[in-house]
């Protein structure tokens, strides 16, 4: 036919419980049709686009950005049953992007109801950089459209805008019909047409899934026959020759009309073809501080002072940690953070010893980030930063739950509210969610649904083809014959985008005003302000995040700090800034040492042995991480005498190692069961732990000193090894890691080549030493407590546990010969349990019947 033709109004997935099909899959089906163009105008939002651009220039089609818009007269009226029009705009270049970007903050922070509109001035302000069409059937020029079928001034100076096309759409519906027929007849010369499709779905067949779809967003059954949904089919990705045919047999506009409003996509395709969403740099803001001072000159001065009076191993570290650190760049990106955790220690808001990789930086540790020596405990600084790596590294911390929002509240502060908000995550369907969704519509019988729904493993959402794989089983195949319907369209739902959430700990904080549309727009799903983007696009997009993760056992921990220094202050000496950081100690508190008393957690001796009695015996319940039946179990079978001990408990009692036999294989060399020795540089990185790699850090410390490969390729072998990557991709590490062992002369290649193998089986099981310290460290701290001040342990778990744990805390509070009060008045508090002795008071709020009102007008009675 020789029809020029692109797509320019497309939903996919994103266009939640609405379109379906990924971005993967358009680009493909448009590659297959012959298209060198494609957009992606989801409603509402541009959330998928930079997936949706990867996809597309994976397979060679030029992507165009775009979306949707919903549009009313006014953002700030909002009335039930309002109708909302559309309006689709397509990105020619950056103020395009940055104007849409706009758009769509001002319509998810300003004008949400029900769904984030925009208002006419908000257009008109926004619309440079822009191609603006005029939607569906439901445009917003006849949403809004005067009695007398005129169109007023504001409608006219949007449609007379440069780059201002009038869309028309080949359905078999009467209300298209009408608005081409209005076209022809009322028409704004020179608003010339373009030929758009609505697409919802990629292939033809995909119809009914998509009405299925529809059902579950609008919780209506199949058999309803008032259940809202499109009547029509034809909405997939067209071929140039299907959109002409269907034109023709709409049988209003003749062929050259047709072939002329086809033809025009092209055009547009052109005006937004040199357009990409370019990875951009971090914008750190800076801590006032540091404003004006060089964040090398600053970084360094602060590790100086805190490393005074340290062996030479501690400064040949911090030079070659700052050295790195310098050179790219990431100087005030550790300043943020040193900021944060001394601004919590100074404000009584407790922070943990640390989590993951950053524990194997010493800077971290100087700087009271961390409270993990890395010398001490062997942590590799390469498995944080590398000399490859080009994006900021994570420092994750924890932070006591019950003051996250004050943290998040002083970044606010600090920063500018409009600098600092969540990051989005979005739900999808999950195999076992989307078929009992599914079978609700086609209402069938709960208890055949629970049947098969259960039969079905959890696992990540984006594994998308497990109930494809579960009808094999003897649920599954059984479920299939019976309700082929169900399986047929939730297997082609599962793992579509459903919903947002909110990330659990990632917080970003921006040196520019997220309003700005630079590098995202808002959006407010929960009432909690969130970037639009997913944590991996908001790296794209240049957008720094901080992990703040509120973990319930810190909020224990304070309050048991609390409780002791209230019940027992007059035996410690303790001074009001004792958590502060080494900077602090060395600057300000020269006579620290003198003040501090035993009970300052970072500060505790690791070597109590009633501790690891008590562990060994099983007396595991409400410490942190150790109460799980398979680690009290290892930790009774390893008989724990020492901190490292537990280390490698929380590393082993995974699924991972027990199932392969490598715990059991750990636990009988341990208890004195001799082994085949390796080569002595294998046996001394495992010499610990009995000649099994228990520890990622092990894994490349093992590559570097076997084949004497920097570490930097060590921890690119790791991640293919731990990630079970394609074969292919282990490769060029496995003929590196031989050549190295042949120049090192460690292995001949045979032995490399065994060495090799099984270096694999051990790496997949192998843990993150410096998270397993860490966590360690915190599990310490609370058996501690636990079994030196049980009183006070177990009343500040009681109070901030949830619900489910506090029977199994209250029988671990007889067998240790407390006893628990009911409510007196003068005594208990309304919401926590007191400690007096060896008693523990019940709050009032525990009682039951009595909610936190009544519980704090009882505590008020005299």
């Amino acid at each position: 036919m020789g029809i020029g033709f692109a797509h320019l109004h497309v939903h996919n997935e994103y266009s939640q419980l609405d379109g379906m099909g990924t971005a993967t899959q358009y680009a493909e089906r448009a590659k297959e049709l012959g298209f060198e163009s494609l957009a992606l105008t989801n409603h509402g939002n541009v959330d998928g686009l930079i997936q949706f651009q990867r996809a597309c220039d994976k397979v060679g089609v030029n992507p165009i950005a775009g979306c949707e818009l919903y549009v009313v007269p006014d953002r700030h009226r909002k009335e039930k049953g309002e109708k909302r029009g559309h309006a689709t705009v397509l990105v020619k270049n950056h103020a395009g992007f940055e104007n849409l970007m706009q758009m769509l903050t001002v319509a998810n922070l300003e004008g949400f109801y029900y769904k984030p509109r925009v208002d006419y001035e908000t257009m008109l302000k926004h619309l440079e950089g822009l191609v603006l069409l005029t939607g569906c059937s439901d445009s917003f020029l006849f949403s809004h459209k005067p009695d007398n079928g005129k169109l007023d001034d504001m409608f006219l100076d949007l449609i007379r805008k440069e780059d201002t096309y009038v869309e028309i759409m080949p359905h078999d519906i009467e209300q298209e019909r009408r608005v081409v027929e209005w076209w022809l007849k009322n028409g704004v010369s020179p608003v010339p047409f373009v030929a758009t499709n609505d697409c919802h779905y990629v292939m033809e067949d995909d119809w009914e899934s998509q009405e299925v779809l529809l059902a579950m967003q609008r919780k209506a059954k199949w058999s309803d026959k008032d259940r809202w949904r499109f009547n029509i089919k034809g909405l997939h990705l067209r071929s140039a020759e299907e959109m002409f045919q269907a034109f023709r047999a709409q049988g209003i506009l003749d062929n050259w009309q047709i072939r002329d409003a086809m033809e025009r996509t092209v055009e547009v395709a052109e005006k937004c073809a040199g357009f990409r969403i370019e990875k951009q740099r971090m914008f750190l803001p800076t801590p006032p501080d540091y404003v004006g001072k060089d964040a090398n000159e600053e970084l360094w001065r602060l590790c100086e002072v805190a490393c005074e009076g340290r062996p030479e191993a501690y400064w040949d570290r911090l030079n070659e940690e700052m050295d790195l650190i310098e050179g790219k760049g990431f100087s005030r990106y550790f300043l943020i953070v040193y900021e944060l955790a001394n601004w919590c220690r100074r404000n009584d808001v407790m922070v943990g010893p640390g989590r993951g990789s950053v524990g194997g930086s010493l800077m971290a540790y100087l700087l009271g980030i961390t409270t993990v020596d890395p010398l001490r405990f062997d942590l590799l600084f390469s498995r944080f930063i590398s000399q490859d790596r080009i994006d900021y590294p994570d420092i994750d911390l924890d932070f006591e739950d019950r003051k996250r929002h004050l943290v998040i509240q002083h970044l606010e502060d600090l920063y500018g509210r409009n600098n600092v908000a969540n990051i989005a995550t979005f739900l999808r369907m999950k195999a076992k969610m989307v078929v009992r969704d599914v079978a609700r519509v086609f209402e069938i019988p709960l208890k055949d649904v629970d049947e098969f729904a259960k039969s079905i493993e959890d696992g990540d959402a984006h594994d998308t083809d497990r109930i494809s794989r579960f009808v094999k089983s003897k649920e599954g195949r059984g479920f299939a014959r019976k309700y082929p319907d169900v399986v047929r369209h939730a297997s082609r739902l599962e793992g579509q985008v459903r919903g947002y959430g909110t990330h659990a700990a990632g917080i970003i904080v921006s040196g520019e005003d997220l309003r700005g549309g630079t590098k995202c727009n808002l959006i407010s799903p929960s009432g909690n302000v969130s970037i639009n983007w997913e944590m991996g696009d908001s790296e794209y997009m240049g957008l720094m995040k901080l992990d703040i993760l509120g973990l319930n056992t810190l909020s224990v921990l304070s309050e048991c700090r609390r409780l002791i220094l209230e019940n027992h202050g007059d035996q410690l000496a303790t001074h009001p800034e004792s958590d502060c950081c080494f900077v602090c100690r060395k600057e300000n508190l020269t006579d620290q040492v003198e003040y501090l008393g035993e009970f300052d957690f970072p500060n505790l001796p690791l070597d109590d042995p009633k501790v690891y009695k008590e562990l060994s015996a099983g007396n595991t319940h409400g410490t942190f991480q150790f109460t799980g039946y398979a680690c009290t179990e290892l930790i009774k079978r390893m008989c724990v005498s020492n901190f490292e001990d537990l280390v490698q408990a929380i590393s082993l009692a995974r699924p991972g190692p027990a199932d392969s036999g490598m715990t059991d294989l750990f636990v009988k060399r341990k208890h004195g069961e001799k082994w085949s020795r390796k080569h002595d540089t294998f046996e001394d990185v495992t010499k610990d732990t009995y000649g099994v790699v228990v520890y990622q850090e092990q894994v490349m410390n093992v590559i570097h000193k076997v084949a004497g490969l920097p570490y930097e390729t060590a921890d690119k072998i790791r991640k293919v090894i731990g990630k079970k990557r394609d074969a292919k991709e282990f490769a060029p590490f496995k003929e590196a890691f031989i050549q190295g062992c042949r120049k090192q002369k460690t292995f001949t290649d045979q032995e490399a080549e065994d060495f090799w193998v099984e270096l694999q089986n051990h790496a997949h099981y192998s843990f993150n030493r410096s998270h397993a310290v860490e966590y360690a460290m915190i599990g310490y701290w609370t058996a501690w407590v636990k079994f030196r001040y049980p009183t006070e342990f177990l009343c500040a778990s009681l109070t901030y546990e949830g619900d489910s744990k506090k029977p199994g805390l209250v029988k671990e509070a007889y067998r240790l010969g407390l006893q628990v009060v009911p409510p007196k008045v003068g005594i208990s508090d309304a919401i926590k349990w007191i400690a007096r002795g060896n008693r523990l008071y019940v709050p009032f709020k525990e009682v039951k019947g009595i909610g936190e009102k009544t519980a704090l007008q009882a505590v008020e009675i005299k």
